[in-house]
């Protein structure tokens, strides 16, 4: 499988009426029915202000299942 990346962006309400914006950058490289991928994550809500509620990554594993991709493991790496 050859390394394949996705940038992504998503926007939530907050129960407080504020978006919560979650960004990442995706990539994955594997071959056959596994695969290795990492996200590295930002998530911020603005209002009158911008909070930074989250910033780190993710190191997956990847198998495919029946056709389908699955998470074997997952891990957060939060930025200290």
């Amino acid at each position: 499988m050859p390394k394949r990346s996705h940038d992504s962006q998503a926007n939530f309400w907050h129960p407080a009426g504020t978006f919560v914006t979650w960004r990442a950058a995706i990539y994955v490289v594997g071959n056959g029915d596994e695969a290795e991928g990492r996200a590295y994550l930002l998530a911020y809500h603005g209002g009158a202000t911008t909070e930074l509620l989250a910033s780190g990554r993710y190191r997956d594993r990847l198998r495919r299942v029946e056709g389908n991709w699955r998470f074997a493991e997952r891990v957060f790496i939060p930025d200290v």
